[in-house]
């Protein structure tokens, strides 16, 4: 009789005490998240930004270094606040599951962080990739944000940059910029037209042009009577290309439309 009467009162104490244990790791589990998660946000964000003001390369290992170190740390600390080996496997098992979960962001991540550090490129720069012209505005977390001759501003996957051939023409002191213009055979010919581009772009950015480096027109696709042809022009003084290429472009649109009302008559 008094056995039981003392299992009565030890189940509900033994309870109690369950309870509080579970609510104080999972308070612990909580604090000890979102101090990592906060951690590693103020180290990408604000100290990696202040580093890049010196150096881009140095920003960019610094931010690659501190994601493998939280990335790999993480668990330390749950070995330290988890005693029970059931928490501590439940939650490890979560925490692989979330790293699988966010595969694709976490490459993305590092190969921005690899771009940084290598260098091949830096906001400004201007490129040649997959046949077009392109300046980078900027290397974000996931992707790169870059800038077309048309003043349109796409964003590439950092792998995709990490694992594609790009020339960079910055790198050898030439900016680049192109202007792609469709004409209709049926009212001009090719060769006239590129004539006309290249006549055209060249007298504009004559004042501007690289030395040793010849304007060229390009066939760029084929749609039907339709044929679009790019422009490539390579200036001395790259800033100048932004407000080069909408006046090229409207100077050789006036020309062409000459050229074919002649045709015509």
């Amino acid at each position: 009789m008094e056995a039981r009467k003392i299992r009565s009162m030890a189940v509900p104490m033994l309870e109690d005490v369950a309870k509080a244990i579970i609510s104080q790791d999972l308070l612990n589990l909580i604090t000890y998240s979102t101090f990592c998660i906060s951690a590693i946000a103020f180290l990408r964000l604000v100290v990696a930004s202040l580093i890049d003001r010196f150096s881009i390369s140095l920003g960019g290992l610094f931010r690659l270094a501190s994601s493998v170190i939280f990335l790999a740390g993480a668990p330390l600390g749950l070995l330290w606040i988890l005693q029970e080996n059931w928490q501590l496997y439940a939650v490890l098992g979560l925490y692989t599951a979330v790293l699988f979960l966010l595969y694709t962001p976490l490459r993305e991540l590092f190969a921005g962080d690899i771009l940084r550090i290598g260098g091949a490129f830096r906001p400004g720069d201007y490129l040649e990739l997959d046949g077009k012209i392109v300046r980078v505005v900027g290397i974000n977390t996931f992707n790169t944000m870059l800038m077309t001759s048309d003043l349109k501003k796409v964003f590439i996957p950092n792998t995709y940059l990490l694992n594609t051939r790009a020339v960079n023409f910055s790198k050898s002191g030439a900016g680049v910029f192109s202007v792609t213009v469709r004409v209709n055979t049926r009212n001009i010919s090719i060769q006239d037209a590129k004539l006309v581009m290249l006549k055209t772009g060249t007298d504009l950015a004559k004042s501007e042009m690289a030395a040793g480096r010849a304007a060229e027109v390009r066939v760029v696709g084929v749609d039907g009577d339709n044929v679009d042809l790019q422009l490539i022009i390579y200036v001395s003084n790259p800033p100048k290309a932004e407000s080069l290429a909408p006046l090229i472009l409207e100077r050789i649109y006036m020309k062409l439309s000459d050229v074919a009302q002649r045709a015509y008559i």
